[in-house]
């Protein structure tokens, strides 16, 4: 069986899916589990809406905002425990910890440790200012930036800087490009089925720097030269993980256009209607 982080992210969507269309889920199954090869299909949902047959063949993979971003999203996730054990340490201040951004970075135990001891050591004298000073601190091969102001919800929250040229237009065209063909062969075998809608599930984890309107945008771009016609139903999951919570957001790239309006922002423009405003549209 393969990684089923993407398991809360699919029963999410049937949640959302249920809330948009008012279907009644009959039965979900999870071929991968009984069938175990490549081949297999994340998810199969089935179930009616206003007595109508309905079955969702749905596959999920990730996007990557730039090279390796998924890697680095693991690595910044060490930063939560040091958050949680500092929580109450200074509870009157709000106090930042900015790390650069560095392609390759490990993790350590002793990163963790120096960063303690540093804010332990220091600060306390730190000056209070939004934006923050750079610091050196042992062990680490850039400057960090600390920052610190007063707050009635004090704690310590870690941030990092963003690669240089991101988001790439070019790039990110690319790499819608390659997560639509990624599960394509998947979801073209129950394309033909009777009563089927196939799904593609794109997640995005990296909130910080990109939005749907950016990914949006790459999606018109990828699929103007080859529609992918086998993938009915395209879907963007937003999803970010907390020291205590999981945000996921949906939001919908193609379907029919009633759908799409109920799914998404009023002033989000997605869909065929505003292909033109598509059209004029780049990423700055």
């Amino acid at each position: 069986m393969r990684n089923r982080r993407d398991r809360p992210i699919i029963e999410a969507f049937l949640e959302r899916y249920r809330e948009l269309t008012h279907v009644v889920w009959d039965q979900v199954r999870w071929p991968e589990d009984d069938e175990r090869t490549e081949a297999a299909i994340d998810c199969l949902a089935s179930g009616t809406i206003e007595g109508h047959p309905l079955r969702l063949a749905i596959e999920h993979t990730e996007l990557e905002t730039y090279p390796q971003q998924l890697r680095d999203a693991a690595w910044f996730a060490w930063t939560r425990p040091l958050e949680q054990a500092l929580r109450n340490k200074w509870p009157m201040w709000h106090v930042g910890v900015c790390l650069p951004y560095e392609p390759g970075a490990a993790w350590r135990k002793e990163t963790s440790r120096s960063i303690r001891e540093w804010l332990e050591a220091n600060l306390e004298r730190l000056p209070e200012t939004s934006p923050g000073v750079e610091v050196e601190i042992e062990g680490l091969s850039s400057p960090v930036r600390i920052s610190k102001r007063e707050s009635d919800h004090g704690g310590v929250f870690f941030s990092r800087t963003a690669p240089a040229g991101v988001p790439d237009s070019t790039a990110l065209d690319d790499r819608m490009r390659q997560a639509l063909q990624h599960k394509y062969d998947q979801l073209n075998q129950y394309q033909q089925g009777e009563n089927v809608v196939t799904v593609l599930l794109l997640e995005n984890r990296d909130i910080a720097l990109i939005n749907p309107s950016i990914w949006y945008l790459a999606f018109f771009r990828a699929t103007r030269d080859n529609s992918f016609p086998a993938l009915t139903q395209v879907w963007l999951a937003d999803t970010w993980e907390g020291l205590t919570d999981r945000f996921t957001g949906f939001n919908c790239f193609r379907a029919n256009q009633d759908l799409m309006d109920r799914a998404n922002p009023e002033n989000f423009w997605f869909g065929p209607r505003y292909d033109n405003y598509w059209q004029k549209q780049r990423v700055t």
